[in-house]
């Protein structure tokens, strides 16, 4: 319901990732947002998480987009998942990963995602979803394409993958995993 209303040129989006680590690639969706500006795109990007923002903040302003970037800080896991019910996007831009928690989060509120294909990203998203890391061209063609249709189905498809990392699926896959080593 809140996906049929979303109105793809003003986009709420957030990453929740330390913000003083240049490694989860928040300098890249700045770019996007910056490059997006030009065709008329108003988003709105939450930080969220602890963590020295000084290096983001400088960029920020350099890139003329700190108005449209809000340091949110870091939260109780409660309050994260909060925020998140009420973001249109979810991205991901590291430049490395492991499989990041904070994204499988985000997939099990059926939030619709993007993410570089660092790490296990990849496992996480559908292709269609998955821009080069630091290529920023790309991250801004994936959300230029986003439609109401596109967000729907891959907020379906989130919601469904992130039940694939319950607790119960996950200790199927560990204790035989524990056993044998």
């Amino acid at each position: 319901e809140k996906i049929s209303k979303i109105n793809t040129k003003k986009i709420s989006m957030c990453t929740v990732a330390n913000v003083g680590m240049k490694y989860k690639g928040h300098i890249y969706a700045f770019k996007a947002i910056r490059e997006l500006k030009k065709y008329n795109f108003d988003i709105k990007y939450y930080l969220i998480g602890n963590g020295d923002n000084s290096y983001l903040l400088k960029k920020a302003k350099r890139l003329n987009i700190l108005s449209d970037v809000e340091f949110v800080g870091s939260l109780s896991h409660q309050d994260v998942f909060k925020k998140l019910q009420h973001m249109d996007l979810y991205i991901q831009p590291s430049l490395q990963e492991g499989l990041p928690r904070a994204l499988v989060e985000a997939m099990s509120l059926g939030l619709p995602a993007i993410g570089s294909n660092a790490g296990g990203i990849p496992e996480l998203l559908d292709s269609n979803m998955i821009f080069e890391k630091k290529n920023t061209k790309e991250l801004v063609k994936i959300i230029k394409s986003l439609d109401v249709e596109v967000l729907k189905n891959e907020a379906i498809s989130n919601y469904n993958k992130s039940k694939l990392f319950t607790q119960k699926n996950l200790e199927k896959i560990r204790v035989p995993f524990y056993k044998d080593v």
